[in-house]
């Protein structure tokens, strides 16, 4: 099993999911650190902005609500802001 960190997500998800706890990602460091996506789209560590450029793919999978299922995204981001995301795949693909 390999290392992912923790993405708080802030900012409103393209399909409406709103996950109860941090979602995970294997597209930054790996080392458990919880990042947050904020409600403007910048990515941060703490109070810091996290001068990420590329795609960030992360996901979560929520069975304790009426939305639950797989849910991942695509997120493309410039110096740390998102410029554009997408989800990846929905419940009924997996």
């Amino acid at each position: 099993m390999g290392t992912f960190d923790y993405l708080r997500v802030e900012y409103p998800l393209p399909d409406g999911h709103k996950p109860a706890a941090p979602m995970q990602t294997k597209s930054l460091d790996c080392d458990l650190t919880q990042y947050t996506l904020g409600t403007e789209g910048e990515l941060r560590l703490g109070d810091d902005l996290v001068e990420f450029t590329g795609l960030l793919d992360f996901y979560d999978f929520d069975d304790a609500t009426a939305q639950s299922g797989w849910h991942e995204y695509a997120a493309l981001f410039e110096r740390g802001r998102l410029l554009h995301f997408v989800p990846v795949t929905s419940d009924e693909s997996r």
